[in-house]
């Protein structure tokens, strides 16, 4: 049998994570490694013992995790998150706690090292997403795309005149607000944090401002552009 016991026990929790989870062996088998939330957008990579005590902070990163992996001498942890790009894969070094991205490109997840440490196994795969216009004076006409492109858009807002539409996107790898014509056209990079955790854009009733959210210094602020330039405000803390 496999199993002696089909028993469970839980992992002492941190009081500094909201959450715990993806769980992963070290290769000796005497280690345990997880990631924390430590805030919305906020995480940490944690080294224990098996049963989960004395656990260790090893390093903090702010793009979603898609899976860990020990390597095959538990020198590093492989860790692949999207910081707005795609999944990335960075190697972890434990002794100085340095964070590495590894050559493979983006949309790469769920990691998983062989135990001789010769070969990586990875899921690949990308997700688009784009704007579509559905004309509701003709309910029978197919809809339109109106702004695409190889990545993700999402979040559309008119404008109160209907000239403009706001939008979130990461066609330029992170996520970032944009504007456009009505039609689709003349699209113009209204900020520039270069972090994953940027959208919700509103528009003001006179046109002249639009707010949105973001955590680029690591906890959640609303930021607004006056008359659609590239000059951002803070205007509250979450």
């Amino acid at each position: 049998m496999l199993f002696r016991s089909l028993q469970s026990a839980r992992v002492p929790h941190q009081s500094a994570c909201g959450h715990e989870g993806f769980p992963a062996f070290s290769a000796k088998g005497n280690e345990l490694a997880y990631v924390c939330v430590h805030n919305y957008g906020v995480f940490g990579l944690y080294r224990a013992g098996l049963d989960g005590t004395h656990a260790r902070l090893v390093t903090t990163f702010s793009g979603w995790p898609f899976g860990i992996t020990w390597n095959h001498d538990d020198a590093a942890i492989l860790l692949a998150q999207d910081q707005g790009s795609g999944g990335e894969l960075f190697e972890v070094t434990l002794s100085d706690r340095s964070m590495k991205k590894l050559p493979f490109g983006a949309d790469n997840s769920w990691p998983a090292l062989s135990l001789a440490g010769n070969a990586l196994a990875y899921a690949h795969g990308s997700e688009n997403v784009n704007i579509w216009r559905k004309d509701l004076s003709q309910p029978k006409a197919p809809a339109l795309k109106l702004i695409s492109s190889t990545r993700e858009q999402s979040n559309p807002q008119y404008s109160p005149d209907g000239s403009h539409i706001a939008f979130e996107s990461i066609r330029n790898g992170n996520r970032e607000i944009w504007i456009s014509d009505s039609d689709g056209g003349n699209l113009v990079q209204l900020s520039h944090f270069h972090h994953p955790f940027t959208g919700t854009p509103h528009w003001s009733p006179d046109n002249k401002t639009i707010a949105f959210d973001t955590r680029f210094s690591g906890k959640s602020e609303i930021y607004r552009s006056e008359e659609h330039t590239s000059e951002l405000q803070s205007h509250h803390d979450l």
